[in-house]
């Protein structure tokens, strides 16, 4: 795969905010960016939105962090370990009109599906994606360089600052050109509007959870995937 897919180049909005050693924050938000590799001509295009943490997420996180269950809802040992990819992102049809994630959304609007390769799992008849390999990665916030004790750390992109400023989760997830056509012909396509992350008690392919909740979710312009492209997404959380 062309490394050009990895690299952070990117045109930007005039108010997004580029923190030095490449994370790009609009405004300290969720933000997803997804490079869309033509393998046939090795041209790259960019989609780029915000995620968001949906109601679930926060009450998974809630329980995560006090490592407390209520009622039948006991989720604080789950974690963010899976990746899926959607077709119910867009407004009316529009497939350049992205709609917008809800806090009440609780799965996708129409989960998509993976179809080859065995880097995904099944469960309830839909289809999960694994994460990349040595993700997530801890990343920056380069804003930070105050800290009244601790230790340094130097992320991902070889920023060295206080470990206190380490506030950025990365995730990413490759698609590769086999992957996410709706079928395993080379004529098959699927038009992906939407992902979501869920939490889970298993990020293994061969020990699969039994159960998933959605994390967080993002719609973007709609992407025709066919055998002819390969998709990187890289999903930032800002905490």
């Amino acid at each position: 795969m062309d490394n050009n897919l990895y690299d952070s180049s990117i045109i930007l909005p005039k108010d997004y905010i580029v923190y030095p050693g490449g994370v790009d924050l609009f405004g300290r938000t969720n933000i997803v960016n997804i490079k869309i590799r033509n393998v046939m001509t090795g041209e790259i295009e960019n989609e780029q939105n915000s995620n968001l943490i949906v109601y679930r997420g926060r009450n998974w996180l809630l329980q995560r962090a006090y490592n407390a269950g209520f009622g039948s809802r006991a989720w604080q040992n789950m974690y963010i370990t899976w990746f899926a990819v959607g077709t119910g992102g867009s407004v009316g049809g529009n497939p350049l009109s992205p709609s917008s994630p809800l806090l009440p959304n609780y799965q996708l609007n129409s989960h998509g599906s993976v179809d080859a390769g065995g880097n995904y799992i099944t469960v309830d008849g839909k289809e999960y994606h694994k994460f990349d390999t040595g993700f997530p990665k801890f990343l920056h916030d380069t804003d930070i360089t105050e800290t009244v004790y601790g230790s340094s750390f130097t992320d991902y992109n070889g920023v060295t600052n206080p470990s206190d400023s380490v506030l950025i989760g990365l995730i990413r997830i490759t698609i590769s050109s086999e992957e996410c056509n709706g079928g395993t012909l080379d004529t098959d396509y699927q038009d992906i509007s939407e992902a979501g992350l869920f939490v889970s008690t298993s990020g293994s392919v061969g020990s699969p959870p039994t159960s998933l909740e959605l994390f967080a979710r993002v719609c973007f312009s709609t992407i025709r995937k066919s055998y002819e492209r390969e998709l990187v997404f890289s999903w930032y959380t800002y905490f």
